[in-house]
């Protein structure tokens, strides 16, 4: 797979020149992320044009025509999202998942952890590359969290056997009650 993550020539960070587009191209043998812009067809007038870059990826995901059908385009805001999420089940894992083998001894634990932290590595760096196009670092960060607590929550329940409370529920719920505040401007 091909990551790609440098802004194309003559643009600027973050989308200000219009909203950055990831085609997951898979052909036979081999599969591809590709960064581009959206065909014509999705950005048609100077209203379209003019949105944000969270306007427009707030645009759906589409199929680009012509392409066949294993080619797919994702909205940069939404790829390190999917691409965190899945860095985030390698990380919970490493960290916890020994819970259930302690009799193992320490130094294996450790050793096997260190190796499903390197695939969450794979996985995390490029989606914050791939997402400070769209995110600032802080609401990057955000993102990851709540991420972050969905997955535990789900890896607690069914891979630990240990339930939440109604006390883990109102913990996590301010955790998300702070996202909405980082993702809604300045309070006046």
């Amino acid at each position: 797979m091909r990551l790609s993550a440098s802004s194309p020539k003559g643009q600027s960070k973050r989308g200000t020149n219009g909203p950055r587009w990831l085609e997951i191209r898979a052909n036979p043998g081999k599969a591809a992320l590709i960064r581009r812009q959206p065909p014509p067809e999705i950005v048609k007038n100077d209203a379209a044009a003019a949105l944000t870059p969270r306007q427009a990826v707030a645009a759906s995901v589409f199929i680009s025509p012509g392409a066949p059908m294993s080619s797919i385009a994702i909205p940069a805001s939404v790829a390190p999202i999917l691409l965190l999420t899945i860095s985030n089940i390698f990380m919970t894992f490493a960290w916890y998942g020994h819970l259930n083998y302690k009799s193992w001894p320490l130094w294996l634990v450790v050793i096997a952890s260190w190796g499903i932290a390197f695939f969450e590595y794979c996985f995390a760096v490029p989606a914050n590359r791939i997402g400070h196009e769209v995110y600032s670092a802080a609401e990057l960060k955000t993102i990851q969290e709540v991420i972050t607590l969905t997955v535990f929550a789900g890896f607690s329940i069914w891979f630990l056997k240990e339930p939440l409370t109604i006390n883990h529920a109102i913990g996590f719920g301010l955790i998300i009650a702070g996202a909405f505040f980082v993702f809604h401007g300045p309070i006046r």
